[in-house]
């Protein structure tokens, strides 16, 4: 991530190679611990997508947003709203499938 600024062909080749292997596995969404990772990818998906002749349309979550909504925040709240990549999509399905969860 310390190349954003820096060496942003080396941060698109990467983040190229992590969406599509993250695609490529199934993946719905990217979950990170790093805040200038969840940048990179989140931010420069449209890019590095017109740049290789893809579609991912892969949201990127920092893992306490995940978390937030997991313990039954409003996800406009936690800021589901507010990436590049729409992740409120992501919200619905997640909060339908839990919402037939039994709660104590």
């Amino acid at each position: 991530a310390g190349f954003a600024s820096s060496r942003t062909d080396i941060v698109l080749k990467m983040s190229y190679d992590i969406l599509r292997l993250a695609k490529n596995a199934g993946a719905e969404v990217i979950a990170t611990a790093c805040p200038l990772c969840m940048l990179n990818l989140d931010m420069r998906q449209k890019a590095i997508e017109a740049k290789n002749n893809v579609t991912f349309n892969l949201p990127i979550m920092y893992f306490t947003e995940l978390m937030a909504l997991a313990f039954g925040c409003d996800p406009k709240k936690v800021g589901f709203n507010k990436h590049f990549v729409d992740a409120m999509p992501l919200a619905k399905k997640l909060q339908t499938a839990t919402a037939g969860e039994v709660k104590s």
